[in-house]
């Protein structure tokens, strides 16, 4: 434990006098030219949640866990053109699940980035603290040119929930608690060409070369749609893709597809299509609907385990989004009055006979807090009932700053 937390120890000390050194050096440049006040150059936001949660394997078996998750995010105005950003989140994980998952603290402990960035501070068998540094980056821009450097979000995504475009940071779907996604060690370049086209080059890097992603985007608008293409290569395989946005009359209309091939057998014919297509629409009371479709060449239609249910959001990749050959989504938000929200998800896996639902509701008590009930259960055609696999249910209270 001491060399984890000398470790971070360390990570910490380093971001802090980097950021204080660059500050002030900034502050006594600006100083001598305009009145620019520290609030100018450091801008810092976070939040702080507790998170409830209880799953339920029957009314006999209810096991409970305790999440303290704090945020804190620095933003750095270095000059006109150069910004920077520092992002990390701590969690205290404990309770009774933590106690059921041996090598828990372990699992949180590894960093799939090039850098190791995470570390379990204290890792024991009911109480786990974990911290990870998942943004860190550089970014420099003019009028033609944006260039990121670092740990980075590097979004391709354009459809709502499913993107197998999205190369870089797939969306988990389940994993409703982490808004920002994981970072990505790499780079990121991106030239704007006329009207709205523009190309970027976006490199994922590992140690394992077969763990890197790198590849390029082309955008462009036509009669109304924005279209995206993009190729690379995805880990072991060559990828190829297409996304577009626009408008159906007055529903949107998304979609993306992305064929992935094996490096190793180009002439083969073992690759694996993903594509999916959501249509969203807002009716003239407070309601969005919002429908989609997946289909992914490589999915299956036999039977589903348990595990596979509730590994909905485990091991997501472009690639393989969802264990079906064919997965529909129906997703409902409401507002019941200004200050409390509604959501219920359900998606389907058609061959399994798979059903997952997520219902919410969300109260915002003031500007900086909100609570919310949500929870989350899954049925399925196993050995030969459809019957409930199990589920939880998570309260979440939230406070920004």
């Amino acid at each position: 434990m001491y060399c984890r937390i000398k470790r971070c120890f360390r990570t910490f000390f380093l971001i802090i006098v980097t950021s204080v050194a660059t500050t002030h050096m900034v502050s006594a440049q600006s100083s001598e030219e305009t009145k620019t006040t520290f609030k100018d150059i450091v801008q810092t936001r976070g939040y702080l949640k507790d998170l409830q949660i209880a799953s339920i394997a029957s009314l006999d078996s209810i096991i409970t866990q305790n999440l303290l998750h704090f945020r804190y995010n620095t933003k750095l105005y270095l000059s006109e053109s150069l910004t920077g950003a520092i992002e990390f989140r701590s969690r205290l994980f404990f309770g009774e699940s933590i106690k059921s998952q041996p090598g828990f603290g372990d699992a949180l402990e590894v960093d799939q980035g090039y850098w190791d960035l995470s570390s379990s501070l204290i890792n024991e068998d009911a109480l786990v603290l974990h911290t990870i540094l998942d943004r860190v980056w550089l970014n420099w821009a003019s009028e033609k040119w944006d260039i990121r450097v670092g740990r980075q979000r590097i979004n391709w995504a354009v459809n709502i929930v499913w993107n197998p475009n999205d190369l870089f940071n797939t969306y988990n779907f389940v994993d409703f608690d982490y808004e920002e996604r994981p970072g990505s060690d790499g780079v990121r370049v991106t030239r704007y060409l006329k009207g709205l086209s523009s190309i970027e080059l976006a490199g994922k890097f590992n140690k394992n070369p077969d763990s890197s992603v790198v590849a390029g985007l082309f955008k462009f608008n036509r009669k109304g749609y924005d279209i995206q293409v993009l190729s690379g290569i995805y880990y072991k395989d060559l990828a190829l893709g297409l996304g577009w946005a626009g408008n159906l009359k007055t529903a949107g209309l998304k979609g993306e597809a992305t064929y992935f091939h094996p490096r190793s057998n180009a002439g083969d014919t073992t690759g694996i299509l993903s594509t999916s297509i959501s249509i969203d629409y807002s009716l003239k009371k407070p309601i969005y609907l919002i429908g989609s479709i997946l289909y992914n060449s490589g999915g299956t239609t036999g039977a589903l385990s348990s595990l596979q249910a509730f590994g909905l959001g485990q091991d997501l990749n472009a690639k393989t989004l969802m264990p079906t050959k064919f997965s529909y989504l129906l997703q409902i938000n409401g507002t019941i009055n200004p200050l409390l929200t509604t959501n219920i998800a359900g998606i389907y896996g058609a061959g399994m006979d798979l059903l997952f639902l997520m219902p919410s509701l969300t109260y915002a008590i003031s500007e900086a807090w909100d609570a919310m009930l949500l929870g989350q259960v899954a049925f399925a055609d196993y050995q030969g009932d459809f019957n409930p696999l199990g589920g939880a249910v998570f309260i979440r209270t939230k406070w920004s700053f």
